[in-house]
This record gives C-alpha cells, sequence and structure tokens, in this order.
C-alpha cells in the first residue's frame, strides 16, 4: 500500500500525534537530519555552468550563500535580490552606444545606437557621451544621427534631455536626426515637445535622410562603402 495518498496521510497523523515528542530529540540530531536532507537540494554543478557561461552572475550567487550561511536564509535571499537589482540598474544607466564617424556623399556624419532603451538613470550619462564624442572644430558640419532601432522606451527625463541635447548641439552649429525611431518613443517625446518632430526621420539607409544630395549626385557612396571610425563606449 505504496501510495502517494498513504505517505501524504501517515506524514500528517505524524505530525498531528508525534510533534510533542521532537522536543526530547538534541537540536544537533535535528540539524544533522535536516542538513543530510537538504544536501542533494544543492546545485553545486551551478557554479561551472556559471563560470563557462557568464561568470558576473557568480555574484549574486555567491553573495546569495554566504548570507544565508553567515546571516539567516531570508536575509541572505535578500542580500542576493539587492546584488542582482543593482546589476540591473548599472546597466539600464550606463548603456552601451556604437558609435561610428561617417562621411556619406561628402558630408559629415556621427552615427550614434544605443543598444536598449533610455530611461532616467541613463539620462546624464548618454548626455555626456554624445557631447563627448560631437565635439569638433569650428566649422566642421557634423550631422549626429540617434539610430533608435534599439530604442523601444523614452522616458520623461530622458526626453527632456534629448531636448536639451538638440539645444546645445544647434548652438555649435550642428543638425540632429532621430532616426528610425520607435513610434511610441516618437509619441513621448512629441508629446512632451511638439517641436521635436522635425527631427524624426525614417528609411532603409543613411542616403535616404540626404535624399536631395543623393539626387544631385549620381556617383553617391553606399553606406556600407562609407568610411567608419567605431568609437565604442563599453
Amino acid at each position: 500500500m505504496s501510495t502517494p495518498s498513504f505517505y501524504g496521510i501517515l506524514l500528517l497523523l505524524t505530525l498531528g500525534f508525534m510533534t510533542k515528542f521532537i522536543s526530547y530529540i538534541p537540536k544537533a540530531s535535528l540539524a544533522a537530519l535536516i542538513i543530510s536532507a537538504m544536501f542533494f537540494m544543492v546545485e553545486y554543478e551551478m557554479v561551472p555552468k556559471l563560470w563557462k557561461t557568464r561568470k558576473l552572475d557568480l555574484i549574486p550567487f555567491i553573495a546569495t550563500f554566504f548570507g544565508c550561511l553567515f546571516i539567516s536564509l531570508d536575509y541572505g535571499i535578500v542580500v542576493g535580490i539587492l546584488v542582482n537589482v543593482s546589476f540591473i540598474l548599472y546597466k539600464s544607466a550606463r548603456p552601451d552606444t556604437h558609435i561610428k564617424r561617417l562621411k556619406i556623399n561628402g558630408r559629415e556624419m556621427l552615427l550614434a545606437r544605443p543598444d536598449q532603451g533610455l530611461v532616467f538613470p541613463a539620462a546624464e550619462f548618454f548626455r555626456q557621451v554624445i557631447h563627448s564624442n560631437a565635439c569638433f572644430d569650428e566649422g566642421d558640419h557634423v550631422t549626429l544621427v540617434l539610430d533608435g532601432t534599439h530604442i523601444a522606451v523614452v522616458d520623461f527625463t530622458m526626453a527632456t534631455n534629448l531636448k536639451s541635447l538638440i539645444e546645445d548641439l544647434e548652438l555649435r552649429k550642428q543638425s540632429f536626426i532621430f532616426w528610425n525611431w520607435r513610434r511610441s518613443a516618437e509619441r513621448t517625446c512629441c508629446a512632451l515637445y511638439p517641436a521635436m518632430g522635425r527631427y524624426f526621420r525614417y528609411g532603409s539607409t543613411l542616403n535616404d535622410l540626404f535624399q536631395d544630395k543623393i539626387e544631385e549626385d549620381s556617383s553617391s557612396t553606399e553606406y556600407s562603402n562609407a568610411s567608419t571610425i567605431v568609437i565604442s563606449t563599453e
């Protein structure tokens, strides 16, 4: 009669009628029993897997382990959660931005492509990155193109910083274009500052942004053939 229901009923009866006898068992014996039962639940094989895939994930793993070992189980889990959340916040505050210096049809361009959405933790950092790479000599009419292919969301603070960035670049006589942004991000910016709508452009190639120039020059250079200087902020 070895069925799950039988063992369940037997366990409930044992807990109901024999729990009072546990007080006579030494705590060391109870601890040894619990440790023996939980030993096989420890996934020690996860350590080499984390080491091979992404070593950074070992930090929350180790923090949780030692937190549970030296503090308590509940506080150890909280420590692991906080460490993991700090990584997520750092990533959102420091987005990787791939920057290229291009020359298409004789026109200087600076293409900036963030790898994720832009939200308030990254507002000042992203603005500083663009400023540091968009500073050229006076007389250089460089157009800054912000590629929004990977930008799924923009919040109020980021939209405000983008507006300030446009104003700073216009003071230096530099043009600014939002290229291929998602409509949701565009609506956020335009809802805050309707005048920003004139900066949004869409097209399959960068040559589409300067169609008038391309029509004048039949020997236009394609984007794939443009000279580039790659600047990574990683």
